[in-house]
């Protein structure tokens, strides 16, 4: 009776959404959720109840993570412990919004209320670590209680070396993730300007590859987010202006110098040094 099976007559993630694992957190009533994708796995009998243990000790607390084993089916890369935080690295929102840290198999929620999840966002676990640490605070537990596992049939395996192939399929997904998490933490002076700056970095990934693969990714965007693209739009121009003033002042400085290279060599002190 612990055991509860939800079927798919039809596989969704094929459908470019999200709803199928929503669906899993409308279903879920429990006070904590972990989650354990299929190609993952748990290597600590203790997990959940040391994560468990942690949720109830700190009810400041809504996300609870720990170290993982990063492996690879194939041997083409090299096992390794993740994260590995320098000293002074704060698990918090901010860091994570900037870089995920959270490995999926890794994390234990405290139970939220799920009747307004995005759906068509990638990556959904990126979401659900901001959805849930956006009301509480990030715990870190230092074991090795799981194992990330890499293997070529998994749908970050190209991020490696060909990460354009993950834009040019995810487009729509990619971006929409970062207006949804706009949305989200809206108010937020702090986090809105790291979230536009990964936008900022698809946009010009899309001009790239668009420019050498003669695809229409940046319009494709622009049609279905006008709203960001117009920001993506005004920061260009700041960024082009700053690019103006500092080529005018480098300008500046070089025609300065010319100017002392001319006194030098008009000078009495050249004249009779003309070697140096």
């Amino acid at each position: 009776n612990n055991v509860k099976t939800i079927y798919e007559k039809e596989n969704q993630y094929s459908n470019k959404t999200c709803r199928f694992l929503n669906d899993m957190f409308y279903s879920a009533h429990g006070k904590y959720i972990a989650l354990c994708e299929g190609d993952d796995f748990w290597t600590d009998e203790n997990k959940l109840q040391k994560q468990v243990d942690f949720l109830e000790k700190n009810k400041d607390h809504t996300v609870c993570f720990h170290t993982v084993k990063i492996f690879f089916d194939d041997a083409s890369g090299k096992e390794e412990i993740s994260p590995e935080p320098a000293e002074g690295y704060v698990f918090d929102l901010e860091n994570l919004l900037i870089d995920n840290y959270i490995h999926t198999c890794s994390v234990m929620y405290r139970r939220q209320d799920y009747k307004n999840l995005a759906n068509e966002i990638m990556p959904h676990d990126l979401y659900m670590h901001v959805y849930h640490a956006r009301s509480g605070k990030i715990g870190f537990i230092k074991d090795v209680m799981g194992v990330y596992r890499k293997q070529p049939n998994g749908v970050w395996w190209e991020s490696r070396d060909h990460i354009s192939n993950i834009y040019e399929r995810h487009r729509y997904m990619l971006i929409n993730l970062y207006s949804e998490l706009l949305k989200m933490l809206k108010d937020s002076t702090t986090y809105t300007p790291i979230i536009y700056k990964h936008v900022t970095h698809l946009f010009r990934s899309f001009i790239e590859i668009d420019a050498s693969h003669k695809q229409s990714l940046f319009i494709d965007t622009v049609r279905d987010f006008p709203e960001m693209s117009a920001q993506f739009a005004i920061q260009q121009k700041v960024y082009i202006d700053d690019l103006k003033t500092e080529n005018q002042r480098l300008s500046d400085v070089v025609n300065g110098l010319d100017e002392e290279i001319k006194a030098i060599k008009g000078s009495h002190w050249y004249r009779l040094n003309p070697k140096l």
